[in-house]
């Protein structure tokens, strides 16, 4: 609620503890010492009345704040246009009996109103006591029990135009927190997400820093609760501005493209926690990191300068560096994000009592974030190059590794790493278990031997290899039982989950988060052919791509990220060549163990700092390699398989075919032959259909043909030629 009279504005400013009421607003009482909000504000037509439950006079309450009991009286110049209700918004029970109402006023205001039950037909202005519930719940709770999905919005006026579209859509009255402050609001209450419990939910965020900052809090307590979580942003239409779903459909935007950028938004996915810590972690114990890190700091004197002050405040702080807002801490070997307010008390506790204000203390934060500015590109995930060396930044110090050893240094805040391991490094480590299942899931050396370097690409801090991993069997073979324990070595931080459909989407909102990851371990390959394999190409190359967060302009970013896939049916590109069977590796997993063993991946798990180890050497090896070998006997045949699957064009051509520009093949003969190699290889019966036309897209320098023989036109390709037909003829 935003004050009328500029006097609210300012007794506002000058109350601590200041929150919202259906009213107007409560705080603490200036005039003693209130723990407890006692303190109510309430603006009426002519004053604003203030009244402390705890018995302070007004002369009190606004000598404390410095401020005349007079001033609560406002002038005429002072008074809004008397505000207009244009609107009643009807909050339900379950059977469609008002609960409350959300009344709208212009200029734009609301109130909250609720059946009087001592005079029925009248309403009070009050909730207190009223059941709170979701918008529209009848069609609401029509709708899960349906199956359709859920839209929430920022707003009763956005739930109504979706619902005239057929949409099941809803909204909480109390709004987004419009101060924005990136937290938990406390708006969006659990009775909420009770309600949307097992339903498919679309959460669309108004475009400015409070409505995502909602949206973001609601996701996150839907989390374990709705089947299903996307957050989206509805973008520009016509080169009209569209801040929410009325602007969107008002500026003419069509349904089809709307239910469409729904359709491919992606999971919303919670913020993990690092192995190391999140910001989250960081704010809880930032208090304590202060206290045993920072040197004692005297309090200034009046006379010190701004620049001065901030000078102090500097010492008081463990290592900092910021990136435009948003500030960095190094802790235990780290540089993670935490939020500047934080230290608030710190900057206060500097300034003299008499000119201890908030705005001063923010004046010094900024000083101390303009001194602090570093180059984002500056800060690296866990690893990097030192020379010909590669250092990683592991949870006990950094690893250093080169084709003759590896040895273990300190932390330092000077590598500007973001990120570290799960795991610790020790030399001694052991992972029996670990290599006994390798054995059993890879009874080829080869394929143990292509594995262990693969898993040593993912420390190599550049993608210098172009290797992505594709482990390829049916379900039960044991892919995830050697995945998961290099993960847990690594860290939840520094492994993605983006599936194969995801990463190639080049409007997929997932990629910003491949930035600082090792490796992204995708566990299902779509059998739809996947349209697009650019960005694929692209990350395993390590070349700059275009990321596109969900919030935000698009950038361009570099990665070091591997991509590790665990399939049941090999990927499908739509347009596959060789490039894509050149930068992938396949590992055949065909071991069925003969009694699950439902105990094995938390035993493996523990043995993640030898996992880690294993890993390390792999790395090691890896440095004195110019490339990554294919694998095994079996690793290879699925190799081939790829091949024809992915380009069954290239490979026919490769296998039946003779390219020379002066030979020229009859066109049904090479139709035939090609129909009789798909069958061969148990491909699509369709993929005859579009074989003339991805044949001359892939070789150019064939062109189509009319001979004349004995008096018959024939249709021909020139450039090639059947290997069994290795006869030119010439043209008439």
């Amino acid at each position: 609620m935003l004050p009328r009279f500029p006097i609210t504005q300012t007794i506002l400013e000058r109350l601590k503890g200041v929150t919202e009421t259906s009213n107007g607003w409560s705080a603490r009482c200036p005039a003693h010492d209130d723990s407890n909000p006692s303190l109510s504000i309430t603006e009426l037509d002519d004053k604003v009345l203030v009244h402390d439950h705890a018995g302070c006079s007004k002369d009190k309450i606004m000598g404390a704040i410095k401020l005349e009991v007079k001033d609560l009286f406002t002038k005429t110049s002072d008074r809004p246009e008397k505000a207009k209700e244009v609107c009643a918004y009807d909050y339900c029970d379950e059977n469609g009996s008002v609960l409350f109402q959300k009344i709208r006023y212009e200029p734009k205001d609301f109130r909250l109103r609720k059946p009087d039950s001592e005079h029925p037909g009248k309403m009070k202005w009050s909730i207190d006591g009223v059941r709170r519930v979701l918008y529209r719940l009848p069609n609401l709770i029509q709708g899960i029990n349906t199956g359709k999905p859920v839209f929430v919005v920022e707003g009763e006026k956005d739930a109504d135009c979706l619902a005239k579209l057929g949409l099941t859509a809803t909204t909480n009255f109390e709004g987004a927190n419009k101060k924005g402050s990136g937290r938990s609001s406390g708006k969006w209450l659990p009775i909420y997400s009770d309600t949307l419990a097992g339903a498919t939910v679309i959460v669309i965020a108004d475009r400015d820093t409070p409505g995502r900052d909602h949206a973001a809090d609601i996701a996150a307590k839907l989390q374990g609760k709705a089947v299903s979580i996307k957050v989206i942003e509805l973008p520009d239409v016509k080169g009209k501005t569209v801040k929410d779903g009325s602007d969107y459909f008002a500026a003419g935007g069509d349904i089809g493209e709307f239910q469409d950028l729904v359709d491919k938004a992606p999971e919303w996915k919670p913020t993990e926690e690092p192995c190391a810590e999140t910001e989250a972690v960081v704010e809880r114990q930032l208090p304590n990191i202060l206290t045993a890190s920072a040197p004692v700091v005297a309090t200034a004197s009046e006379n010190e300068t701004e620049l001065e002050f901030a000078r102090r405040l500097t010492a008081a702080l463990p290592p900092v560096k910021t990136v435009g807002k948003v500030w960095h801490i190094y802790r235990n070997g780290a540089w993670l994000p935490f939020n500047s307010d934080l230290v608030k008390p710190q900057a206060l506790a500097i300034l003299p009592e008499k000119i201890r204000t908030i705005r001063r203390a923010s004046t010094m934060i900024e000083h101390v974030e303009a001194e602090r500015q570093t180059d984002l590109e500056g800060f690296k995930g866990f690893h990097a190059f030192d020379g010909s060396a590669v250092l990683l930044n592991a949870r006990n110090g950094i690893v250093r590794v080169t084709p003759d050893r590896i040895e273990l240094l300190p932390h330092s805040p000077e590598h500007c790493f973001t990120r570290q391991t799960a795991a610790q490094f020790n030399p001694d480590a052991t992972a029996a278990l670990f290599g006994r299942v390798l054995n059993e899931v890879l009874p080829d050396q080869e394929d143990r031997e292509l594995f262990q370097l693969c898993t040593g690409n993912f420390l190599f801090p550049d993608c210098r290899h172009e290797v992505a991993v594709c482990c390829y069997g049916e379900a039960g073979r044991g892919k995830s039982t050697v995945a998961d324990p290099v993960a847990t070595a690594l860290g939840r931080d520094l492994v993605s989950r983006l599936s194969m459909s995801q990463v190639c989407d080049p409007r997929s909102y997932h990629l910003p988060g491949l930035k600082f990851a090792a490796v992204n371990l995708g566990t299902e390959l779509t059998t739809a052919d996947i349209a697009e394999s650019g960005n694929f190409k692209t990350l395993v190359s390590g070349e700059p791509i275009e990321a596109r967060p969900i919030y935000g302009a698009p950038f361009v970013m570099q990665t070091a990220c591997k991509l590790w896939f665990l399939a049941n049916s090999l990927p499908r590109f739509k347009h596959g060549t060789e490039a894509e069977l050149r930068r992938t590796r396949f590992l055949r997993f065909d071991y069925h163990p003969p009694i699950k063993d439902v105990t094995l991946k938390a035993r493996l798990a523990a043995e993640m700092d030898g996992v880690f180890l294993y890993m390390v050497q792999g790395l090691q090896r890896l440095l004195t390699c110019s490339a990554i070998p294919i694998g095994g006997r079996e690793s290879r045949a699925v190799h081939d398989r790829f091949r024809v699957s992915n380009d069954p064009v290239g490979a026919f051509v490769q296998c039946r075919c003779i390219l020379d520009r002066e030979a020229r093949e009859v066109k049904e003969d090479l139709r035939k032959a090609f129909v009789e190699f798909a069958e061969q290889h148990e491909l699509a019966p369709a993929c005859g259909e579009w074989f003339f036309r991805v044949l001359l897209e892939r070789f150019p320098s064939l062109k189509d043909a009319r001979l004349r023989i004995g008096g018959e036109r024939v249709r021909r390709v020139q450039g090639i030629s059947l290997r069994s037909s290795l006869t030119i003829e010439s043209s008439e």
